[in-house]
């Protein structure tokens, strides 16, 4: 106990030195040009271009490192551990993107386009409802569809999720824009949820089987960056 007493005053005291230095070395203070040339530079290039330039970054330096431990002596790598887990052998990234790409046009669609066009439609049929609301509705719906369908997705049928998802949200999508009837508007909403969940739970884990080992970050990394294109490509149209 005795020690304990003695160590304490000198642990706060070093805590107290080391919040003295950060306050001395905050960055807001001594680099706020450097701070407002990055906040410019990643506002200008937008989040798809920012996700796409990282997961590059990240999957160059991976590479580096794993050359450089190839020049150290006595050290040697397996190269069945680098090997590709993909049926044909390569990574298919013409898959992640399409359906990160997808994916985002699809959550951009429920979260822009859908609320404007509920608001319109409510209106005109005297409804006192918000689109804005409807639409985070949909989402709970489709998250909580997307944590039941979730426990049946496999590697045997994720393909057929995804391709049910894909297709069954354009049809279902145009049904709600066609048919401008209540019951007609809440089912499609209904089924928009539903394959937007089958989509959900299955575009991320579906990119990863495409994916090589060696390429599994990079492949990640365009799947988020494409993943916003959607709503950068909404904000180029409308903005």
């Amino acid at each position: 106990i005795a020690k304990i007493k003695a160590l304490v005053p000198a642990a706060y005291s070093s805590v107290q030195k080391t919040e003295e230095t950060a306050i001395e070395y905050d960055e807001l203070t001594k680099f706020p040009e450097l701070k407002a040339v990055i906040v410019d530079l990643l506002t200008f290039l937008g989040a798809p271009i920012t996700f796409f330039v990282g997961g590059t970054l990240i999957f160059a330096s991976g590479l580096y490192l794993k050359n450089s431990f190839k020049q150290v002596e006595g050290v040697s790598l397996d190269d069945n551990a680098y090997g590709t887990d993909t049926k044909s052998g390569k990574s298919k990234f013409w898959v992640v993107i399409t359906l990160s790409v997808v994916l985002g046009i699809y959550t951009t669609l429920i979260l822009k386009f859908i609320p404007n066009l509920l608001n319109d439609r409510y209106g005109a049929l005297d409804y006192n409802f918000s689109g804005n609301a409807i639409a985070t509705g949909l989402l709970i719906v489709a998250a909580f569809f997307s944590l039941v369908f979730g426990r049946y997705v496999n590697k045997d049928n994720i393909d057929v999720f995804a391709v049910w998802g894909i297709l069954g949200y354009a049809v279902t999508f145009g049904t709600l824009v066609v048919f401008v009837g209540p019951f007609a508007t809440f089912l499609s909403c209904l089924l928009l949820t539903i394959f937007f969940s089958f989509l959900s739970v299955s575009a991320l884990p579906l990119a990863l089987y495409e994916l090589s080992t060696r390429q599994t970050i990079f492949g990640v990394g365009l799947f988020y960056g494409f993943l916003e294109l959607g709503e950068y490509l909404w904000n180029i149209i409308f903005f």
